[in-house]
């Protein structure tokens, strides 16, 4: 049975709007310390739990933070997650989990007032300003966290740049001495993506940049192998590769232990977003790390310690970059003097029906 105001009141030896007030954090300076204390202390030992729907109608607020995130599985926004769990417990906050939630989805939420909170966290952040027409509450916010492409306007945003990422990736790799690079794309298309930045700057490096796609969204590792397969049979064959993301590059690295090209000495892998397991790869696995975690703990703390405050307001607008950072591991080591033959393992491979 729920715990009533009344006996909490009962236990503490104060009125019910007494304890009410000091329950509900409401300002009430005719309380002592010690008042609130015996206050608090009974509804501790009575296990009790203020009902979310009650403050609900009483303050206009869900305490609900709704997540649009594109793969909610993907290994990369899973840190990210965990971290919005965390800080949305810490101020008394519940995640509402949105997969693959389009605009409109989001802005139904917020136009019906079943969130406090919209963070946005798809692959393309300027989405997130088409929401701001559906906010229909004053203490209600959107946050975007992750790599812009264009950002958002009006809105409180925790980024990072994607042409400085690749930018690093592909420095580190020429920097070892390789001249021959494939990019492993998958099905990903587009004027911002990964394989247009690689190509940008490979190009500035006076390179011929190659890259392998992939005809079907089969999975990032089956992809990964599938293509690293295709790197192979470049004229000449790359010296190193790059995969879009760590899932690729992982599958590239078991698809060349299988056909016995030796990664690092014979061809160099290097991944993108530093997954949990990119440093327990065999070997482990050089990638770009990218501050998904501190994006989210800025936007979203600096958005709920804004709306904690008496009268909280949303927190103004502004964009805040964080940097990326490369991991260089054992997958990556300098070139050798020459393209190293094929193993007779993959040829044989490739002669089969």
């Amino acid at each position: 049975m729920a715990v009533t105001l009344r006996q909490i009141a009962e236990a503490a030896g104060v009125s019910v709007a007494t304890a009410s007030r000091i329950l509900s954090d409401h300002p009430y300076p005719q309380a002592t310390d010690e008042t609130r204390e015996r206050v608090l202390e009974a509804a501790r030992d009575l296990g009790y739990h203020p009902s979310a729907a009650a403050r609900a109608l009483v303050g206009g607020r869900t305490n609900v933070i709704a997540v649009a995130c594109e793969r909610p599985d993907d290994p990369h926004p899973v840190k990210m997650l965990r971290a919005v769990h965390r800080i949305a417990r810490d101020f008394g906050y519940h995640v509402l989990l949105s997969p693959g939630s389009e605009i409109a989805d989001m802005a139904a939420l917020l136009h019906e007032r079943r969130v406090d909170v919209v963070l946005w966290a798809r692959n393309t952040l300027d989405g997130a300003a088409s929401l701001l027409e559906a906010v229909s509450a004053p203490h209600q916010t959107i946050i975007a966290v992750g790599s812009p492409g264009k950002l958002p306007a009006g809105v409180l945003t925790a980024y990072w740049e994607q042409s400085e990422g690749i930018a690093s990736v592909v420095d580190h790799i020429v920097g070892l001495g390789h001249r021959s690079i494939a990019f492993l794309a998958g099905t990903e298309v587009g004027t911002g993506s990964k394989a247009r930045l690689f190509v940008e700057h490979a190009s500035r490096h006076g390179l011929t940049p190659h890259v392998v796609s992939a005809q079907e969204d089969e999975g990032c590792l089956l992809a990964g192998a599938q293509m690293a397969r295709k790197a192979l049979e470049l004229d000449p064959p790359p010296t190193a590769i790059v995969g879009r993301n760590d899932e690729i590059a992982i599958g590239a690295l078991h698809a060349l232990h299988e056909v016995g090209v030796r990664v690092p000495e014979d061809i160099s892998v290097a991944g993108y977003n530093d997954i949990a397991v990119a440093a327990y790869c065999a070997p482990s696995l050089t990638t770009l790390a990218t501050p998904y975690v501190e994006c989210a703990e800025y936007a979203l703390g600096a958005a709920l310690r804004s709306l904690a405050r008496r009268n909280g307001q949303p927190p103004p607008p502004r964009a805040v970059k964080f940097p990326t950072r490369l991991q260089a591991r054992q997958s990556t080591a300098p070139a050798h003097g020459e393209p190293y033959r094929r193993p007779r393992k993959w040829l044989v491979a490739q002669a089969s029906p």
